[in-house]
């Protein structure tokens, strides 16, 4: 239903993701390219605020009595000492210590979760979470169940977020005192219950909506009315890309091809150091895991601003090598940024991380464009706008 109406009112072009279709981007008229939409769409976010339809992310309920310790051992965090109201970035991995999924966990009490997943990861990890509940800890009392269709999700992020959630919620206390980062609350609204939880994948002031979905287009429509004032505007996945990109954050699946480990993501952070087992733990003490040349996530400059990278460019450590020659990482996003005004890129790259400030080649059909290492997060690296 959002869909037709998206078409209706929005002129939204649609690209496949998992067995969804998601507004890719929009065009306020018919000479407008893709290219010039996502810019516009993108530089708004950044100066007003902008609303993504994020209802296909998967969603799925933990309850039961042994669900906190289900939780332990499904995902690298530590949920033990989280207070309930709260929410925590997690990353479950396969046996191997790879990532295979991340998401967003909401603590409602010790024996009640809400997870939410990758789009196109949302059935499998459901089904991960059922196997292990059966055949390897069948003693816990834990259900799972789906409710990615049951609740529409509105992600609204930019500086104007909280004058618009004031406008439209107003029985609602939305100062960081009241509403912190990262943490969510149930309210009544227009005989309904929906959750908002504040986080944010673009690195602005930013909420998620968790509407039932037969409320889902009205109360869609009236953010939309209520924001006009301020400039807000809709967004599709492209734009999300860049805006995520900018802030070094990761899309699992194109920065992660099921060789990757938090540590070369370099988010040691995540891997709790203090609870007992958990999926994949036992692999970090593999060799191979532990070794230093593996590929690891780094941002990348180009030695010219306006060149832009191909995503799947190989990158050498020389502009000019011996056939075969010596791969020694690739592209996995490349983009555009208007609010740089230059290009940016994401890199898995042997030893990245001790290569910081180093210039390395990226070959693509040819053509060889000179590129820096450099910190994956480009915009706002102390995250000071989040905060508003």
């Amino acid at each position: 239903q959002i869909g037709k109406l998206y078409n209706a009112k929005n002129k939204a072009e649609f690209e496949n993701v998992g067995q969804w279709k998601r507004p890719w981007y929009f065009q306020i008229n018919k000479d407008e390219t893709m290219h010039g939409a996502v810019q516009r769409e993108s530089k708004n976010v950044r100066e007003n605020a902008g609303i993504l339809d994020g209802s296909t992310l998967g969603k799925i309920e933990i309850k039961g009595k042994d669900a906190l310790k289900f939780m332990n051992l499904i995902y690298t965090n530590s949920f033990t000492k989280m207070k309930p109201g709260s929410a925590r970035y997690a990353l479950m991995l396969g046996e191997d210590g790879m990532v295979k999924d991340d998401g967003i966990i909401c603590k409602i009490s010790d024996e009640h979760f809400i997870a939410t997943t990758t789009t196109g990861g949302a059935a499998n990890v459901l089904g991960c979470m059922e196997e292990y509940a059966q055949t390897e800890w069948p003693n816990l009392n834990v259900y799972m169940n789906s409710i990615t269709e049951q609740f529409a999700t509105f992600n609204i992020s930019g500086p104007k977020t909280r004058d618009i959630m004031s406008k439209v919620f107003s029985e609602i206390d939305f100062s960081n005192d009241a509403f912190p980062f990262m943490t969510f609350q149930f309210h009544d609204f227009q005989n309904t219950q929906i959750r908002i939880m504040r986080a944010s994948f673009t690195g602005e002031m930013g909420y998620e909506i968790y509407v039932p979905s037969n409320h889902a287009i009205k109360i869609w429509e009236q953010i939309h009315e209520a924001g006009k004032e301020f400039g807000l505007i809709p967004y599709g996945t492209e734009t999300m890309h860049v805006l995520r990109a900018e802030k070094g954050f990761v899309i699992v699946g194109q920065e992660t091809d099921g060789t990757q480990t938090p540590q070369d993501l370099g988010m040691d952070w995540i891997v709790s150091k203090k609870k007992g087992d958990f999926i994949g733990r036992r692999s970090f003490t593999r060799e191979d895991t532990a070794r230093s040349d593996r590929k690891q996530l780094v941002g990348l400059l180009t030695e010219n601003p306006k060149d832009v990278l191909e995503e799947g460019a190989q990158l050498t450590y020389e502009r000019v090598n011996p056939t075969p020659a010596p791969m020694v990482g690739h592209v996995t996003s490349s983009y555009w940024s208007p609010n740089l005004d230059h290009s940016i890129a994401m890199a898995l790259v042997k030893d990245g991380h001790n290569r910081m400030g180093q210039w390395i080649y990226a070959h693509d059909r040819g053509k060889v464009t000179k590129v820096k290492i450099v910190s994956p997060v480009f915009y706002d690296p102390k995250g000071e706008r989040r905060d508003g």
